[in-house]
């Protein structure tokens, strides 16, 4: 049932839970601030010299808006040097991912990794180039809230 799914919010609060799980010192979820391209993450943490994007998606229709963002068409425009989404089960299929990127499910409390890559030291063929000013952006707006 429609009703049962989980809420952005939900999913968002989902993913930061989980960058901390995963060895990430710091991770915050959409916050809205001014980069070159406007991006505004749905979750990103940060560990030593990488980064972990988390993008949730509620529909297969934001999924598939979400291609059509100019960061997306060129992805070293975009944040993250490990890209993923985050979603209940059946909205987005491992084939329907692009280049790099990994797939989590939400299965009741438990976040399940669907396409993620082996070890991770440099994240092998899932590293991507990002956009440092970007994060650079989000980050001098995380320190100047506190």
């Amino acid at each position: 049932m429609e009703s049962d799914r989980l809420t952005h919010q939900e999913l968002v609060d989902r993913a930061v839970k989980w960058l901390y799980s995963h060895g990430c010192g710091f991770a915050v979820g959409e916050l809205s601030c001014v980069t070159s391209t406007g991006e505004i993450p749905d979750a990103i943490g940060f560990k030593s010299n990488q980064s972990v994007l988390v993008e949730c998606k509620t529909s297969r229709a934001d999924f598939l808006a979400d291609k059509k963002k100019e960061f997306r068409k060129f992805p070293k425009d975009g944040m993250g040097n490990l890209r993923l989404f985050l979603c209940e089960e059946g909205i987005i299929k491992e084939e329907d991912l692009p280049n790099k990127w990994g797939l989590l499910y939400v299965k009741g409390k438990r976040v399940k990794k669907v396409v993620f890559p082996k070890g991770n030291i440099s994240y092998g063929d899932f590293w991507q180039e990002k956009n440092y000013v970007s994060e650079a952006s989000l980050m001098y707006s995380c320190l100047r809230r506190k």
